[in-house]
């Protein structure tokens, strides 16, 4: 990482970022200038980073004396390019002069400014901004001789501590309903969801007015709750009183406009599991909307979050609708569109990506290009993800392989999954047919029991996919439709499904 700091950074330069850059050297480097812009576009069409080709360039003579400067010099043109961008940099820059004018002895100026920049940190709920404000305050007071006045703002700082406090509480409920979301996914047993109910309970405790930011983590922690639970309905209904939360608040868009973006993913995909498809896409044009910064304006991070979760929720949508050429035709669009993209999203965003166009390519009965996606995902051994995720995609995986007429290959990795998931505790029903299925598929298909065995299956299904947890396991692929596929002949038995 450390040899690849520079390249990744400039990786992440906007356009605009990078001509400001080009101008701010101008002003900001004597007689060298040409080079470190030099450096700068030598760096900048580099497809991954090559150190030997900085190293060897013409115009290097130390490469790390010159890295090291470039760097701090790029560090120093988007300080100045977003000093006024966000309410934070705006605090943050005042600070600075306020602490200036304090060190001139213009204890008057620095007082006018403190106050000014107090009300856009209370505006804002910044509340350990404001503390910093309050420090700097107090030590003016001090060195004016304002004994009282010092004495006064001590006194009224108590109540932003605890404010502070109380979103730091709330703030740590929230954050581990996040990994229990990030680590189960669905809940598929009543052990995985109690984990939950007991943050739930912990949350509820909680008494007293909160803080606009306060309460949108009590909103979202609700909402992960219904996530976990499967509660589709109240997911839309959580996830909607959100949205409007934020955009009748939108300095909280400010202060998380990748959490903005989430929520208005989350509604879309709850609108799509409970088969609200025109309302789901009217929320991909809301993602486009963001993703054109309409909505948001000055996040990269939350801009690319946007494009991948509109493309993930149009790819979704398509699929439940059988609308496999439509969604070829996406396809090249969704290639074209994330390559700017990629490096600022994470990989669950990535991989549930490319989760939807491996299913694409499964159901266009390009079965190779569907196994080059999962396999993407299953070799990335550096990556964890949620355990439905995770059993979904394995699963997939070896439906894929048995397609691919990779009798063996499927074989051995169903039997080596029934030992993963027994190992993990994670061997449910659905996956035990599934997975027995797979391994017992030539003995059904020699001794003539396959029709009856794929009836069985299916009978099996439409019992757990009424189930509060196994119903999960139908969320990611339609394992009854593929046996259906698999096995036209069971369509001839009306009763069969």
């Amino acid at each position: 990482m450390a040899k690849t700091k520079l390249f990744d950074l400039i990786s992440s330069l906007s356009m605009s970022e990078k001509r400001f850059f080009k101008l701010f050297s101008e002003r900001h480097v004597i007689g060298s200038e040409n080079e470190y812009v030099l450096l700068f576009d030598l760096i900048d069409k580099m497809s991954s980073y090559d150190d030997s080709e900085v190293k060897n360039a013409p115009f290097v003579k130390n490469a790390s004396a010159e890295k090291n400067y470039l760097y701090r010099l790029i560090l120093k043109s988007l300080n100045s390019f977003h000093a006024q961008n966000s309410t934070k940099n705006k605090i943050y820059n005042s600070l600075v002069s306020i602490e200036i004018l304090f060190q001139k002895g213009l204890y008057d100026q620095s007082l006018e400014l403190i106050e000014k920049t107090k009300k856009l940190a209370k505006d804002n709920e910044l509340f350990k901004q404001l503390l910093s404000l309050n420090e700097i305050e107090q030590e003016v007071l001090l060195k004016s001789l304002k004994y009282k006045d010092a004495l006064n703002e001590m006194e009224k700082e108590q109540e932003t501590i605890n404010q502070v406090l109380e979103l730091r509480d709330i703030g740590m409920l929230t954050t581990k309903a996040y990994y229990e979301n990030l680590t189960i996914g669905i809940a598929r047993s009543e052990k995985q969801l109690e984990q939950y109910k007991q943050l739930l309970i912990s949350q509820k405790r909680r008494k007293g007015s909160l803080s606009k930011r306060a309460e949108l983590h009590k909103l979202s922690f609700q909402m992960t709750y219904d996530m976990i639970a499967g509660k589709h309905q109240q997911v839309i209904n959580k996830s909607s009183s959100m949205i409007a939360f934020y955009e009748k608040h939108p300095y909280l868009i400010e202060y998380t406009p990748v959490g903005y973006v989430s929520v208005n993913f989350i509604y879309g995909a709850a609108l799509r599991q409970n088969k609200m498809f025109k309302d789901g896409y009217e929320q991909i044009y809301k993602l486009e909307e963001i993703a054109n910064q309409i909505v948001v304006k000055k996040s990269q991070k939350a801009h690319a979050f946007a494009v991948f979760y509109k493309h993930i929720l149009y790819h979704q949508l398509l699929y439940l609708e059988k609308r496999y050429s439509d969604g070829l035709k996406l396809y090249a669009q969704t290639k074209e569109e994330i390559g700017t993209h990629i490096n600022f999203i994470e990989k669950p965003q990535l991989y549930d990506l490319y989760f939807q166009l491996a299913k694409l390519f499964f159901m266009l009965g390009k079965h190779d290009l569907s196994l080059d996606y999962t396999n993407l995902i299953l070799n990335d051994t550096s990556f964890k993800d949620r355990d439905d995720f995770s059993i979904g995609i394995r699963l997939f995986n070896i439906i894929t392989h048995f397609e691919l007429g990779n009798e063996f290959t499927s074989e051995y990795l169903s039997r080596s999954s029934v030992a993963y998931f027994r190992r993990k505790n994670k061997l449910y029903k659905t996956e035990k047919i599934i997975l027995s299925f797979l391994q017992n598929y030539a003995k059904y298909e020699f001794d003539g029991s396959l029709v009856n065995k794929g009836k069985e299956i299916l009978q099996s299904f439409n019992t757990l996919k009424k189930h509060p947890f196994e119903k999960g396991a139908f969320r990611f692929f339609a394992f009854d439709q593929w046996i259906i596929r698999l096995i036209p002949d069971i369509e001839k038995d009306p009763d069969a499904h």
